[in-house]
């Protein structure tokens, strides 16, 4: 299989399957064949082989988002970017990727024949964090005759053919970043970029007009920047991203939770590891298996040549030290807007309200790689899909004043932080104009929810000795208040017998020591 050089100032291998399909394409009804469950923990379904089903129901996928089953049971589903699908229906989630075939030209070079009428080996399972029994299926559009012959002739509109990227080497050498170089495979596809759908600014107007979570109220939730080196991974580092800043929101950051990406890279079946992926797959990982923290599972992909490490090293172990082994999950997994193909710049806002998200851009172009400071706003007319994910971390609005005139200049913009160490950018981070969908950045953008058990989640520092003696101080503080409490009532019960005595000399009846007087009514007798 030919590897082609990309440049990567990180690897902006975003697409990382040869699947290139229209959502129209998709529309329409599917039978998919479902084995039974497994029990296997690490069920691999796309390598998994022919499937054996067990049982097989028909599916209809309808606009804009709306999945039917035979049985009356409505969910919604939605295109995984151009590359599969994932569906919500009658209490269980499937996803998959669509099929594609590798072959060659007739002049030797590799092509790929696209069936986006069938689906690869994908995975169904209960619609639940950490599911188990997965089981495997497969998918495939029921068509009429005039469609099968049309697909039978390689012209159907449900077949396309996608080429490798043959002059990106040269149009990536001439960058002064081809140190940072990685090998992958770019493909040539039909599908256009989509774009996002228009913002009522009433709508956005209802919202704050700045908010920024790494420095919100001069604090920063967001983890630092971090430099994802010569391995395609941006997609992990935007998700886990996200999903760390979102538990810290949601833990007031009393909780070391940095996620490991090599987790994601050595370990997801849903994503390609140093061959890219997508936010939202690792995302569904995260909420399927969970994903460790990166003091259990470091990451190592960031320096050019290394093999990509074993799942089997995941072993939370250190010189014999037991690391932390908690495993994060994710829930609410989706798009913003609902759906793929639904993004907008009011629907990131509002979602952005409860911390930052994971979208996707361009950002192949030279001035991006170049980018120092300010508000990046460029001119191109060659708008290309989408092949890096970033964490989206606010918006704001800058204020200028015109040096002739003293009129005042605002321009909105969104704020990113990038994966390519703090030497690029403004320490890591880029102010782009809000707006314009420049390099994409309204069209697509993914949101996950962190999946919080109360008591589950304790600081990382605390070892398990550190955690017996808090929990032997806090028995100690317990029978300290205990026996506080007794002392207390002990105090109450003796006051009240005292508090008695004295009312009953009050209301006139006592001996005066061997005196024979005897007080009665307010009158001293002499007996």
């Amino acid at each position: 299989m030919l590897l082609l050089s990309l440049i990567i100032f990180s690897g902006l291998n975003f697409c990382d399957t040869p699947a290139d399909c229209d959502k129209s394409q998709i529309i329409g009804n599917w039978t998919f064949q479902i084995e039974s469950p497994s029990s296997e923990p690490d069920l691999n379904c796309m390598s998994h082989g022919e499937i054996a089903p067990n049982t097989t129901i028909h599916v209809i996928l309808e606009e804009p988002n709306i999945a039917k089953s035979e049985k009356g049971d409505i969910g919604n589903w939605t295109m995984v970017d151009i590359e599969g699908i994932s569906i919500y229906l009658g209490g269980y989630h499937y996803f998959a990727l669509f099929q594609y075939i590798e072959d060659e030209d007739e002049a030797g070079k590799t092509i790929y024949y696209n069936y986006c009428n069938q689906t690869r080996g994908g995975w169904q399972n209960l619609d639940i964090v950490k599911p188990q029994n997965f089981s495997c299926f497969v998918a495939t559009k029921d068509i009429n005759t005039t469609q099968q012959q049309q697909h039978d002739q390689q012209q159907s509109a449900l077949h396309r053919i996608v080429r490798l990227r043959e002059d990106y080497q040269q149009q990536s050498s001439s960058s002064k970043y081809q140190q940072f170089k990685t090998k992958n495979q770019q493909y040539i596809k039909q599908s256009k970029p989509i774009q996002p759908v228009p913002s009522d600014p009433r709508q956005i107007a209802q919202f704050p007009d700045s908010l920024d979570w790494s420095n919100q109220n001069s604090y920063d939730f967001t983890d630092p920047v971090y430099n994802q080196g010569q391995c395609g991974s941006c997609y992990a580092f935007g998700a886990l991203g996200m999903l760390e800043t979102r538990f810290s929101i949601q833990m007031n950051k009393t909780v070391d939770n940095s996620l490991s990406v090599q987790d994601v890279v050595s370990c997801s079946h849903y994503t390609q590891g140093c061959d890219g992926g997508y936010g939202l797959e690792v995302s569904q990982w995260a909420r399927d298996h969970g994903i460790v923290s990166s003091k259990c599972f470091p990451y190592q992909q960031a320096q050019s040549g290394l093999p990509e490490i074993s799942c089997e090293f995941k072993l939370c172990t250190e010189q014999g030290i037991q690391q932390d082994r908690r495993t994060y999950y994710a829930e609410n997994v989706h798009y913003a807007g609902g759906f793929y193909g639904n993004c907008s710049e009011e629907a990131m806002i509002r979602e952005l309200q409860n911390g930052p998200i994971a979208i996707s851009i361009y950002a192949s172009l030279e001035p991006f790689n170049e980018y120092k400071s300010g508000i990046f706003d460029y001119e191109y007319t060659d708008i290309q899909p989408s092949d890096h994910l970033v964490l989206l971390v606010g918006y704001g609005i800058y204020e200028e004043r015109n040096p002739t005139t003293g009129e005042k200049i605002t321009t909105p913009f969104w704020k990113l932080k990038n994966s390519w160490g703090q030497s690029w950018g403004e320490n890591g981070f880029m102010r782009i104009i809000r707006g314009k969908n420049l390099l994409n950045i309204e069209s697509e953008a993914e949101v996950a929810d962190p999946y919080i058990i109360p008591g589950l989640y304790w600081p990382d520092e605390q070892s398990p000795q550190d955690q017996k003696k808090q929990k032997a101080m806090v028995a100690a503080i317990i029978s300290l208040a205990l026996v506080s409490f007794v002392l207390l009532m002990c105090t109450i019960v003796f006051g009240f017998i005292a508090f008695m005595k004295r009312k009953s000399v009050d209301d006139g009846y006592a001996v005066v020591g061997g005196s024979g007087f005897e007080f009665a009514g307010g009158k001293i007798q002499n007996q």
